[in-house]
């Protein structure tokens, strides 16, 4: 695993926020917009705000998880962990 994650290919089957499958089906390659989701949370977090407070503020600025559904406390804390 470690040797793929080094190499820039797919190494697991939920991958984090700010990566997406390239077209070749291995390779990952940044995706803009979930990198921007990232960092309106951390830099939210960083302002203070708690993590009910912006899974809300995310979701109201039309921010939604990776499968579309408005983004849930669990993601803001999956993503401030990582």
């Amino acid at each position: 695993m470690a040797r793929k994650k080094s190499k820039g290919e797919k190494w697991c089957a939920r991958l984090p926020y700010g990566l997406e499958v390239g077209e070749d089906g291995n390779t990952l390659v940044e995706n803009v917009s979930d990198k921007k989701l990232v960092s309106r949370v951390k830099r939210l977090h960083r302002d203070g705000m708690s993590i009910r407070k912006i899974a809300e503020k995310v979701s109201r600025e039309s921010y939604t998880s990776i499968i579309g559904k408005p983004v849930s406390k669990t993601t803001i804390g999956q993503l401030l962990r990582s």
